[in-house]
């Protein structure tokens, strides 16, 4: 409230203290979640994105004595690009940390606070590269994933060890699969285990477990523990008494299984996802307070915990708390059995947290975000479910128009922005997100949709979109918007759509095959599905083959859906945003977009940034894109008039 009372304006118009700047602070998407909490002894490390330096990723490292601070010093960035995603990008054994850094994508030792050595050959063209870095026991092995990029040549992935005394020299360890991950080490050193799996499978398609001895940088006698064909296996472990735990959706959904004596049981049967579709390296959903307990996080259609699961009884205490969102999961459990876990709530970005078991006191320990505002400024989400096509039911989080300080018209709904996440296996995330304020703070209502296809709704769910990409997801957002319509909570002429990357594509054939929405924004948005043939990287090389169908057999189903040979059917204004760096969606497929909406004289906008790749990460270039898309939307939804300034060139705006 306002000392002149509140403003009275229209939804969409309301004035907002969270401004474009202060979500690129906070950064946008998942790529700048914090990630990979790990410990050693009683000291705590995590990844932190720290977009105002130079987009890098830092480790970060709590103490015992609760002082933290920044270990790896500019301009080292701690990530991995093995799979084009990386994950997995360091390890720790006691005081020695062993990272990936990003420019060379070499791994650097750091022995406490001296400065980073090389551990192995630096390439600048990022040809070698490694991910999923463990440790034995006993200090005396690093194991990792390692990528080769030979020119001219397809990609090789395999698994290596190399010796930490003595001459550090790369043994390979297992090769003669497309893909591997996950190789962990057994309390006692003498075992390893890892995962595997071949095209045209993804890791949450099938994956296979394997386990053998370890003996002087050599595996020998080899076994297959779990996984096939028609199973996904995530994140093997082995408890503190050398049992062989993992999560498996041989079920239908991701539970924990136990491998011991030759024997698989089920640990804790349940309709809840304690696993997550594998696009990075690295996550952990489950960690081992001792033989007998497990501390977990898990996902249950629209609910998220963390639970301490009791192996003996097979069940599971919830703990109850304030947090909605374990993405992008990561908890580990130090020596004095506290529990340290990334996590966010409807009022709380994602951040460091903690449960001692001793007090059973949960407390946020480190705030990676901080959005200083009252809570009362803050929309808060709804998880709903609608119906769809084919009698099919969906799943979104529905965040209202709110600010305390603003009242509208009398009668009057809000403007509907709809958002569709990437992946498309991934999730929506319902945690404090700044950029979701930014739109709900100037009363736009936004819909979060987790389609046909999204992850922690099961197996079946998550693979119902198989063959149906492009249709059955798309169909699940025109039914969201057209849900809350008929509801009476949103405007029905004033429904707008938005996405990136595989969330763009979903925007950009909603826009050109549905009448549904007034305008949309497609930020490098996958506009022709032969070009992402063609051009993917190896990790992606053959999802299209289960998502749309193989090739070459199946181009005409490719053409049919992709939205740039339908072009002629586009009639609603686009706002179009590009990294010129982009590999997976290059810059001719937004120029073909924009050349379309201009032949029709159709109103468009189409904003480039160099440096940028797919995916933005600069403060100057997000904080740019959505001041953009926000004058893009007021001006077509009618909020503004032609009198008004204008900072954003609209191509045919006023005919």
């Amino acid at each position: 409230m306002t000392k002149e009372g509140p403003y009275c304006g229209p939804y969409g118009t309301w004035p907002s203290p969270i401004s474009a700047a202060f979500v690129a602070r906070t950064g946008m998407g998942s790529s700048t979640l914090p990630r990979e909490v790990r410990t050693s002894g009683n000291t705590v490390y995590w990844i932190e994105f720290h977009p105002e330096e130079d987009a890098r990723y830092v480790l970060m490292r709590r103490s015992p004595a609760g002082n933290i601070d920044c270990i790896t010093p500019p301009p080292l960035s701690v990530r991995s690009r093995v799979h084009e995603y990386g994950g997995g990008a360091y390890a720790v054994h006691q005081d020695r940390i062993f990272f990936v850094n990003d420019s060379d994508q070499a791994i650097y030792v750091q022995n406490g606070e001296t400065q980073a050595a090389l551990l192995t050959q630096p390439s600048a063209d990022r040809r070698m590269r490694f991910a999923d870095l463990a440790l034995s026991p006993d200090g005396k092995w690093l194991v990792a994933v390692r990528e080769r990029h030979p020119p001219g040549a397809q990609v090789i992935n395999d698994l290596v060890a190399i010796p930490l005394t003595g001459e550090w020299k790369t043994h390979q360890l297992a090769a003669g699969h497309d893909f591997f991950a996950a190789p962990r080490f057994n309390p006692a050193g003498d075992a390893l285990c890892w995962l595997c799996w071949d095209h045209p499978n993804m890791p949450w398609d099938s994956a296979q477990l394997s386990v053998a001895r370890f003996k002087k940088g050599q595996l020998q006698d080899e076994t297959l523990v779990a996984g096939g064909q028609d199973e996904s296996i995530y994140q093997p472990e082995w408890s503190p008494g050398g049992d062989l735990y993992f999560a498996s959706d041989r079920s239908g959904w991701w539970n924990l299984y136990r491998f011991t004596a030759g024997t698989i049981e089920a640990i804790m049967p349940m309709e809840a996802e304690f696993g997550r579709p594998a696009w990075l390296f690295g996550y952990t959903s489950y960690a081992f307070l001792s033989e007998d307990k497990i501390a977990a996080v898990y996902k249950q259609a629209g609910d998220a915990g963390l639970g301490i699961i009791d192996v003996p009884g097979r069940r599971m205490e919830r703990i109850e708390s304030e947090l909605t969102s374990f993405e992008l999961p990561s908890i580990a459990v130090d020596k004095s059995h506290t529990i340290w876990f990334l996590a966010g709530s409807s009022s709380q970005y994602p951040g460091l947290w903690r449960l001692s078991r001793k007090t059973d006191k949960l407390e946020l320990v480190h705030a990676i975000g901080h959005l200083d505002l009252p809570e009362d400024y803050i929309s808060r989400p709804e998880h709903i479910a609608f119906p769809s096509t084919s009698g099919r039911r969906a799943y979104a989080y529905f965040y209202p128009a709110h600010n305390p300080d603003c009242c509208p018209p009398a009668e009057d709904k809000p403007p509907l922005i709809v958002t569709a996440h990437g992946g498309p296996t991934s999730c929506a995330r319902p945690h404090l997100d700044a950029e979701v304020q930014f739109w709900t703070s100037r009363g736009f209502a936004l819909l979060d949709v987790d389609y046909t296809g999204s992850s922690g709704y099961g197996r079946d769910y998550r693979r119902a979109l198989y063959g149906n990409w492009g249709l059955a997801d798309v169909e699940d957002c025109v039914y969201g918007a057209r849900f809350l319509v008929d509801a009476g909570r949103v405007a029905p002429g004033k429904l707008l759509i938005r996405g990136r990357s595989a969330g763009g594509f979903l925007a950009l054939a909603a826009l050109t095959f549905f009448d549904t929405f007034a305008a949309g924004a497609s930020y490098f948005g996958i506009g022709d599905l032969m070009t992402l043939a063609r051009n993917t990287h190896k990790f992606e090389e053959h999802y299209l083959d289960r998502l749309v169908g193989p090739l070459p057999q199946s181009e005409a189903v490719y053409r049919e859906r992709s939205p740039l040979s339908h072009l002629a059917k586009l009639k609603r204004p686009v706002i179009l945003f590009q990294g010129l760096e982009d590999r997976v969606v290059p810059l001719e497929i937004a120029q073909e977009i924009s050349n379309a909406l201009e032949d029709k004289k159709l109103p468009y906008a189409m904003l480039t940034f160099p440096g940028e790749g797919h995916g933005f990460k600069k403060p100057e270039t997000i904080a740019g894109s959505l001041e953009a898309e926000l004058e893009f939307y007021q001006r077509m939804l009618g909020f503004t008039d032609e009198n008004s300034p204008m900072r954003l060139e609209i191509h045919n705006l006023f005919g």
